[in-house]
């Protein structure tokens, strides 16, 4: 009984944080793959972050995607937005103006972080497991005498 319950907090305290950070992982390096641009506030705002608050000895949480203070456009990049301003592209920039356009012009949006989900689920679980079986392989060593 004394054996397991060492198992029970080892598991806890090794394991389940240590799978749940693989899982995250894959999310997070998909998503950087799928972020429409390779530079620029966007793509330094893409992160992972262990949520302490909502974690607790059974379960533990990761949050991925935009840091919406890094990067509070991210909405408009994943969903599309009207545009009402005049920007020009100089450089490899984008430039944005206060001059108004005639008409408000739809930008369509370009997704990263729908079909980061919708690509990586699988592949993020199977990672989940796997990272699961070695840590669990470890600590059960660590429990032997």
């Amino acid at each position: 009984v004394d054996g397991l319950q060492a198992l029970e907090k080892l598991v806890q305290e090794k394991v389940l944080r240590s799978a749940a950070y693989a899982g995250a992982k894959v999310f997070y390096d998909e998503m950087r793959l799928r972020v429409p641009v390779d530079e620029g506030q966007l793509y330094g705002a893409i992160y992972h972050y262990h949520l302490k608050d909502k974690s607790d000895a059974t379960h533990q949480f990761y949050a991925i995607g935009p840091n919406k203070k890094k990067a509070p456009h991210w909405y408009n990049v994943e969903y599309g937005h009207w545009r009402v301003n005049k920007v020009t592209f100089k450089n490899g920039r984008w430039y944005f103006s206060r001059e108004r356009l005639p008409a408000p012009v739809w930008v369509p949006g370009k997704p990263y972080v729908r079909p980061t989900y919708d690509a990586k689920v699988q592949v993020a679980l199977t990672a989940m497991k796997r990272r699961f079986n070695e840590r669990l392989s470890e600590v059960i060593k660590e429990l032997k005498p």
